[in-house]
């Protein structure tokens, strides 16, 4: 099977707000999501890690 990727549909940082409302979601880069938390890249990088191995939910 091939291996599919593809970019995601990240929007303008100015542009979240609408895009929650119109669409009820919103795909930021990194850096925008470092920016919007105030927090150093690396900082938000150093998370993946301890995302991966969140258990699931059940909602």
């Amino acid at each position: 099977m091939a291996h599919v990727t593809f970019s995601p549909p990240y929007s303008p940082a100015d542009q979240v707000a609408t895009q929650l409302r119109d669409r009820g979601f919103a795909v930021l880069q990194p850096s925008d999501v470092a920016d919007w938390i105030g927090c150093d890249i690396k900082e938000l990088q150093a998370l993946s890690a301890r995302w991966a191995d969140l258990p699931p939910t059940s909602f």
